[in-house]
């Protein structure tokens, strides 16, 4: 056998059998081993993808996902191995990739949803049982205990293809649960899942937002009272090199929401049109444009920089999109 016990989880993968009581507590109490918990660290990571799997198909046992839970905690609440299985297995990808499989799971269980595809792509239906039932809850969870340690932001922050899945799982969310504005009569409508894209964005979003929001802080923190800590100097970064990675994300957020723009129905076609205020379908759930403004007031807050809104953000901006940008969310007040 193979040291570190992973072809015991392989085992129990391969043979469908979820995580039974016993044997989650006994992975548990050999967590201590250092050497054991890298090893199962790694067969948990390449193996996500079918516990999902066994959530998905087993919705019913509410237990897997809380299993799950309790043994990835113990996992990533190191930040050194947490690093190391981002730079070796792919631990970010791993997760958000799971998250992208969600959304095709919904197609295939709910393929006569109305507009369930724009450019290819599946659209969320907030009334599905994937979404009301929190299935992504295991997901979530693991981003929050893993993006809570700051050498693992310094390390998204370097990696601009991490941040480019990442974008992409944003678009899958873009401008969920539409509305329209009804003005010739009264509808009386209760939805009882109105609760579900708010716990969605909430839970997919806006929370690793808010993490890499505190990650960034303690860096600045850092950089300007050095002081001793459990964090290895070269897996943070200094404010130059902070200020260019902020500056990547921040054209890529806006390059992704350009083409969401300019592709979706909820969007405008023409950058260099006035943005028509009608009473079409609009969303409260614009992610895109929250990455954009996460990471443009970052700038504005940290950036030696001064004068004009591009020149602080580091961005051109030939067809006014930035301004654009700010007056799409105003459609939203067409609604209410």
């Amino acid at each position: 056998p193979r040291p570190g016990g992973g072809w015991l989880l392989e085992a129990l993968v391969v043979s469908g059998t979820y995580l039974s009581v016993e044997l989650s507590t006994l992975f548990l109490q050999m967590l201590f081993d250092y050497d054991f918990k890298r090893d199962f660290t790694r067969v948990f990571i390449r193996n996500y993808p079918r516990f999902i799997s066994t959530i998905l198909r087993l919705h019913d046992v509410k237990d897997i996902s809380t299993r799950m839970v309790d043994i990835s905690v113990q996992l990533f609440s190191n930040s050194l191995l947490t690093v190391e299985m981002l730079r070796e297995e792919a631990l970010l990808s791993t997760l958000l990739r799971n998250i992208l499989a969600l959304v095709d799971a919904q197609q295939l269980s709910d393929p006569l949803h109305a507009g369930a595809s724009v450019d290819g792509e599946v659209l969320v239906n907030c009334e599905n049982v994937i979404w009301t039932n929190r299935t992504y809850w295991p997901i979530t969870n693991d981003l929050v205990n893993i993006l809570s340690h700051r050498t693992v932001v310094a390390e998204v922050l370097r990696k601009p293809q991490v941040v480019a899945e990442w974008l992409r799982v944003m678009r899958r969310f873009q401008g969920i649960d539409p509305h329209v504005r009804c003005v010739t009569a009264h509808i009386e409508q209760e939805n009882r899942h109105w609760t579900s894209p708010f716990f969605i964005e909430l839970e997919l979003v806006m929370e690793q937002l808010s993490l890499v929001d505190a990650g960034v802080k303690d860096m600045m923190q850092a950089v300007r009272e050095p002081r001793d800590g459990p964090d290895a100097p070269d897996l943070l970064l200094e404010l130059p090199a902070l200020l260019a990675a902020m500056h990547h994300i921040l054209a890529l957020g806006i390059t992704a929401c350009t083409e969401w723009l300019v592709t979706s129905p909820a969007g405008i076609s023409d950058l260099s049109s006035r943005l028509p205020v009608r009473s079409s379908a609009v969303s409260l759930h614009i992610p895109l444009h929250r990455f954009v403004a996460f990471f443009a007031s970052q700038m504005c807050r940290y950036s030696s920089e001064s004068g004009s809104l591009e020149a602080i953000l580091g961005v051109q901006d030939p067809q006014g999109f930035i301004r654009l940008l700010l007056d799409h969310p105003l459609r939203i007040q067409v609604v209410l």
